[in-house]
């Protein structure tokens, strides 16, 4: 262990990591639109505000039990994968599928 007054001592502290993180997961619905969102917080002290949301994936009903699942491109556009697909077929690509990974 090194003491207070050691020249070797790193004059600095070593920095946190500042990267937003999520903290919550939830959905919302709207119209014809299910919506899968994070909450994410960022530790930064000069962050404002310090959480934000984030919509991933959208799920959106199509008729008879069929659905549509898309996710969110880092242009804001959403991009239909699926279409057409049982709701237990989109939650299944919702979980196993890197692409909806908040």
């Amino acid at each position: 262990m090194r003491r207070a007054d050691d020249p070797d001592r790193p004059h600095q502290l070593p920095r946190r990591d500042a990267r937003p993180r999520p903290i919550a997961l939830h959905t919302k619905w709207w119209r014809h639109y299910l919506y899968f969102c994070a909450t994410y917080f960022t530790p930064h002290p000069e962050a404002v505000p310090p959480t934000r949301e984030v919509r991933f994936a959208r799920l959106e009903y199509r008729d008879n039990k069929r659905f549509n699942l898309a996710y969110m491109r880092h242009t804001g556009e959403w991009v239909v994968v699926y279409e057409n697909r049982s709701l237990t077929g989109c939650l299944r690509a919702l979980r196993d599928e890197e692409i909806f990974q908040p």
